[in-house]
């Protein structure tokens, strides 16, 4: 595969989102890390705190940064149901009353949140070759 197709990333994919299945009728669209949408949010947030840089801030601003840049990278969901297998449909409100559900102060899906955060750092799944593949099959 030619260098541009193997190491060169589809902006397009990259800022509208890619669909990753994560389990059984479980999947997420998600956008690159490193999508117009974070690269905002992160530098508008870091003025907020009035720093140059993430190492600069303090723990709990840290903590803050996760929830805006998660809703800067997950773009949809299909197959997320409720206790009673209700469909819940995509919404911004909808990631943080779910994913961010706390018990005892601790994240109860850090798994999911962890893969999808993962995901979006995977520039295999933005590359130039990966997309076209995917968009001939």
């Amino acid at each position: 595969m030619s260098f541009r197709k193997s190491f060169g990333i589809d902006i397009k994919s990259a800022n509208e989102g890619v669909w990753v299945k994560y389990a059984g009728d479980i999947e997420f669209k998600i956008k690159y890390c490193k999508n117009k949408d974070t690269k905002k949010a992160m530098f508008d947030y870091l003025k907020k705190h009035n720093v140059l840089d993430i190492t600069q801030l303090d723990t709990d601003s840290i903590i803050g940064l996760s929830p805006l840049l998660l809703t800067t990278i997950l773009v949809d969901w299909k197959g997320v149901k409720d206790d009673e297998g209700k469909e819940i449909p995509f919404s911004k409100q909808n990631v943080e009353d779910l994913l961010f559900e706390k018990q005892e102060g601790e994240y109860i899906f850090i798994k999911v949140l962890e893969c999808i955060q993962k995901q979006s750092e995977n520039s295999n799944l933005f590359s130039i070759g990966y997309v076209e593949k995917r968009l001939k099959n």
